[in-house]
């Protein structure tokens, strides 16, 4: 459903303005703020058991990076990337992938990887700086990007480009 929309323009120059880009951000909406649908909803909606695991991914994401947050500040874990705010796009991303999909994510990706079947010892692992979290003999795999489902599914983030090209080019 398409709503109000946000135009701005971006200019810049010495001495006087002129425009460089228009640009406008379309308001979209699935609810009303009741909670009511607006319009038709999207076909995965139907699906009531889909719905509470995805809200149950989010929700897990939302508590495992709360906690890794307080790690981290109480000097129990290294630097941290919070994905606060970023748990429904990630949840997304990691339930719209194919088996055969190969995801590369950035820092904060942690509910796609948890998805995919990243444990979140390795993500913590991972960020502690412990070289167990890199490498994983028993399964020839790298975490915390890597699945237990399918090795090559998944590539850490130092390796994101590599892996993204490669993915890229088949």
């Amino acid at each position: 459903m398409r709503g109000p929309c946000y135009q701005g323009e971006v200019s810049s120059r010495e001495g006087f303005v002129s425009v460089i880009a228009r640009f406008a951000v379309e308001h979209r909406r699935r609810l009303d703020e009741r909670g009511e649908p607006v319009g038709e909803l999207p076909a995965f909606c139907a699906d009531g058991e889909l719905l509470v695991e995805l809200y149950r991914a989010m929700v897990f994401a939302r508590v495992f990076d709360q906690k890794a947050v307080a790690l981290q500040r109480t000097g129990k874990l290294g630097t941290y990337a919070s994905c606060l705010g970023h748990e429904a796009a990630h949840v997304a991303i990691g339930s719209a992938m194919r088996a055969e999909d190969v995801l590369a994510p950035m820092y904060r990706e942690y509910a796609a990887q948890f998805w995919r079947g990243v444990r979140p010892r390795e993500v913590l692992l991972y960020w502690g700086g412990t070289s167990a979290a890199t490498t994983s003999r028993d399964r020839g795999t790298t975490s915390p990007g890597a699945c237990r489902s399918r090795p090559s599914a998944c590539t850490p983030p130092a390796r994101r480009s590599p892996s993204g090209s490669a993915a890229s080019l088949g």
